[in-house]
């Protein structure tokens, strides 16, 4: 399965309310993504932009966008953030897809005028 990095920042409120009686969330999450057809591979939390990070596994993207949609309407977090990871093996298979594929693209600053 496709893997994603997912970054959380939660509300203050949530924050608080975690500070003042501090749980475990690992199980919590690991219900979330399963639901979502995911599991977790890694989780983390840190002190920084994010409050947490985790590294899931989902069917596919919409699998993925479904989870943190759903995260985000529970109103605990500021930002959920979700983006596919892709293997280097596939990396090289995108770059030489870029490399073979001939389109004639302008950027809007190239662009003249219609």
């Amino acid at each position: 399965m496709p893997h994603f990095l997912v970054q959380w920042k939660f509300n203050p409120k949530s924050f608080e309310t975690m500070r003042r009686n501090p749980l475990d969330r690992y199980a919590t999450s690991v219900k979330l993504a399963e639901a979502f057809k995911g599991s977790i591979i890694s989780m983390y939390n840190r002190m920084g932009e994010y409050d947490g990070l985790g590294i899931f596994s989902f069917p596919d993207v919409i699998h993925a966008t479904a989870h943190s949609v759903h995260a985000m309407a529970t109103g605990a977090f500021l930002k959920h953030e979700c983006e596919q990871l892709l293997n280097p093996a596939d990396y090289k298979l995108a770059l030489l897809m870029s490399h073979d594929t001939t389109v004639d693209y302008l950027p809007p600053n190239k662009q003249s005028e219609v």
